[in-house]
């Protein structure tokens, strides 16, 4: 994300990691960051993903 900040996928698999480890709040953080570039980029699909992401997240 240093090379690309407005890569999407790379937010998108960072929240995974952050979420493998128990990092909830990073996690959600960057599934928004991945849906908001996302939308923006016209990928639907990384969109959808994102936000059912973070949906399963939150209380």
């Amino acid at each position: 994300m240093e090379l690309n900040p407005n890569l999407a996928k790379a937010y998108n698999n960072r929240g995974v990691s952050y979420f493998s480890i128990g990092n909830i709040n990073r996690a959600i953080a960057d599934f928004q960051k991945a849906a908001d570039l996302s939308r923006q980029q016209g990928d639907m699909t990384l969109y959808q993903s994102s936000l059912d992401q973070i949906q399963q997240l939150q209380p």
